[in-house]
């Protein structure tokens, strides 16, 4: 099975020639958005977003080997020339869903749908670990999981993988039934439910309501794994799953998949797992929430009729993403750094707090960085504040002596934390440039174990960077701002 014909995407997208093929024309290969990739044989799809426009770069995409254009009506330029066919539609993001309807319809993989306010990224990693093991799998890169990222996936596609797996993602009610309707999974999982754009779905309920979508068009093979210990999971998610569609519960304090124990192994913080049907599991990440992340995929696994020998086989093969909860050795300093900065709500900062206090118990130091929580709505300073007393209490089991709050929303941790008595040294930095990430790093020493959590607009790396180019420093500078 070839990709879409040139006929094909015109009636999946309900479009107009303004080049018509010719004999012989070249028949697309895949599709592409971005003129930087290679995308020689494919259809260069114009997309308009809110820093660039797809629509100045059609002479780059045919000199890249552009086998067609798909534009928006009355985008082409009045002097532009080509024998490359041209197909127009009032909008190109909906024509996108449309190829990836399309091609959907011509695939026989097995399609697994994951969302949840937390562990999206972490889950699909180990989904896609246990099934590459299985058979050929394609698999959402990076976060690819809005009305882009998905399509984009799905048409990437090969006609002879057994497996796809995908992110969907949302922040506003109704996205994820949109996403959803596109892939038609088999198998739909939500890790948790937690405080993640709230500033969108104004409350757990809301949340949760959305998450449950994922479950709603699942065909009657189909299973639904859903966290057993997460917020509304027996009414609102469960509620959610169709007549007939089987339910796989995983958690801590009960489920069909239940974590009774977990063995933490040093800074790394590799694990030793062990369910209640006895089954072992042994994997890289850091956390309790990252055990319960790979009970989530073992239940995937399970569901696709995958052994439990090949999937433990392939959960403890999955590294740590260098911007999620990663640990950092500088062995010529003595330093971990936990870096975990690719994004932020609450329920993510705690569980990030909780694992650095497993991580860093014996540190002779522990320093803590944590960066404005994007998108959290009107209640957003009361949760910055519960940062700050949740590193309090941090505080009293594990002493922390260096606090570190980024960004204006971050001032209500920090006066939190003060509030509570903390005695060493606290910092709140309004905004960061290059000469504060020094003065942040000047006052790491050798052997400390650091945190680094924000959401992902804060860029917080910037400071894991200066750490690596540090050497001693002096507190003065930093402690003036």
């Amino acid at each position: 099975m070839s990709f879409l014909t040139l006929e094909e995407m015109r009636v999946a997208v309900g479009g107009t020639w303004r080049v018509a093929p010719a004999t012989g024309s070249r028949q697309p290969e895949s599709v592409s958005i971005d003129t930087r990739t290679v995308i020689d044989g494919a259809c260069y799809i114009a997309i308009r977003g809110e820093r660039h426009d797809g629509h100045d770069h059609l002479r780059a995409a045919l000199d890249g080997g552009a086998a067609a254009l798909l534009i928006e009506a009355g985008r082409m330029p009045e002097d532009f020339e080509t024998d490359v066919p041209v197909l127009e539609v009032g909008d190109t993001v909906h024509a996108l869903e449309g190829l990836a309807r399309a091609w959907r319809a011509r695939l026989s993989a097995t399609v697994v749908a994951i969302t949840g306010s937390a562990g999206k990224t972490t889950v699909r990693r180990l989904v896609e670990a246990i099934c590459t093991s299985a058979g050929p799998t394609t698999a959402s890169i990076r976060s690819f999981n809005n009305d882009i990222g998905l399509p984009l996936t799905i048409l990437s596609a090969r006609p002879d993988d057994d497996y796809l797996i995908l992110e969907v993602g949302t922040n506003a009610p109704g996205e994820i039934r949109q996403l959803t309707d596109i892939a038609r999974p088999s198998i739909a999982l939500v890790t948790t439910i937690g405080r993640a754009h709230l500033e969108g779905l104004g409350s757990l309920e809301g949340i949760a309501r959305e998450k449950a979508a994922i479950y709603e068009t699942l065909p009657a093979h189909g299973v639904a794994v859903v966290p057993f210990d997460a917020p509304h999971a027996g009414t609102i998610l469960e509620r959610a799953v169709p007549e007939g569609v089987a339910v796989v519960r995983f958690g801590r304090t009960g489920g069909d998949l239940r974590l009774l124990e977990r063995r933490s192994r040093g800074l790394t913080g590799s694990q030793e797992l062990v369910l209640e049907d006895g089954c072992t599991l042994r994997i890289l990440l850091p956390g309790a929430h990252n055990a319960l992340n790979a009970c989530a995929a073992l239940a995937v696994g399970r569901a696709l009729g995958i052994d439990d020998e090949r999937i433990a086989q392939a959960l403890c093969t999955v590294e740590p993403d260098g911007m999620r909860l990663a640990p950092i050795l500088l062995e010529d300093r003595g330093t971990m750094i936990l870096s975990d900065v690719y994004n932020a709500n609450p329920d993510a900062v705690l569980a990030a707090l909780e694992t650095f206090a497993e991580c860093a118990a014996e540190a002779p130091r522990r320093v803590v960085i944590l960066g404005d929580m994007l998108e959290l709505g009107p209640d957003e300073a009361e949760l910055h504040a519960e940062m700050g007393r949740a590193v309090g209490r941090l505080n009293e089991r594990h002493p922390v002596t260096v606090a570190v709050f980024v960004g204006e929303r971050s001032a209500a941790g920090a006066d939190a934390l003060e509030a509570m008595g903390f005695g060493n040294l606290l910092v709140h930095l309004p905004r960061l440039d290059d000469r504060l990430c020094e003065a942040v790093a000047d006052v790491i020493d050798d052997g400390d174990a650091v945190l680094v959590k924000a959401s992902r607009g804060m860029a917080l790396e910037r400071i894991i960077d200066a750490v690596r180019r540090s050497g001693e420093a002096p507190v003065g500078e930093l402690a003036a701002n």
